[in-house]
């Protein structure tokens, strides 16, 4: 049995899990966080005042696989997620 552990952008939520109802997953855990990156911080203007936006929105997706089925499920996660890989890192 492996924990599989997933951040995912919100955007991309709705894709991830239909392609995980396909394969076969029903139930999993998903947590709301945010990711801190100090080094691709954006500068945002809000009326007048310019403000430093250094968090983004993640979801954390996690679930329990056979041994067996792991790598069938990271590739669907990652083909599911958009460019061939979670937006902050490895699965």
């Amino acid at each position: 049995m492996k924990l599989i552990t997933a951040f995912i952008d919100p955007a991309r939520w709705m894709r991830v899990r239909k392609r995980l109802e396909i394969a076969g997953i029903n139930e999993l855990a998903l947590r709301q966080g945010f990711r801190l990156d100090r080094k691709h911080s954006k500068s945002r203007v809000y009326r007048g005042a310019k403000y430093t936006v250094d968090h983004t929105a993640r979801l954390e997706i996690s679930f329990v696989l056979d041994d067996d089925e792991v790598t069938t499920m990271v590739s669907t996660i990652e083909n599911a997620g958009g460019e061939g890989y979670i937006t902050i890192g490895p699965i």
